[in-house]
């Protein structure tokens, strides 16, 4: 279960996320490597004295779970802020070189 970002309602969350993993012992990192198609993003990585399963499962859950998760049902409409009694900016008042249009058809005319 994740929290919704937009409501902060509890989001079911269910993925299934294959992985894979290479080993090799250290002195055998290079020939192992060989051994992976060199446009893949594969990597081999050193063999210790274990293999940590939950850490490598843990890794691939982080890389397959929604980071934003949304209710489907959810939508967002914008947030307004500023002090109270202040209008919020328009489309219109936001354009800084509007004024210079009004300048300009003004040099025309003279």
């Amino acid at each position: 279960t994740q929290v919704c970002v937009v409501t902060l309602e509890p989001v079911d969350t269910d993925f299934a996320e294959p992985f894979e993993r290479f080993f090799a012992p250290k002195a055998r990192l290079d020939e192992a490597a060989g051994l992976l198609d060199p446009e893949g993003e594969e990597t081999v990585e050193a063999l210790g004295e274990a293999i940590d399963l939950g850490e490598i499962a843990a890794e691939a859950a982080a890389l397959a779970i929604d980071p934003y998760p949304r209710k489907p049902e959810a939508a967002f409409d914008g947030v307004l802020t500023g002090p109270p009694g202040v209008a919020p900016l328009t489309d219109e008042a936001a354009r800084p070189f509007a004024g210079l249009a009004t300048l300009k058809g003004k040099a025309r005319d003279r």
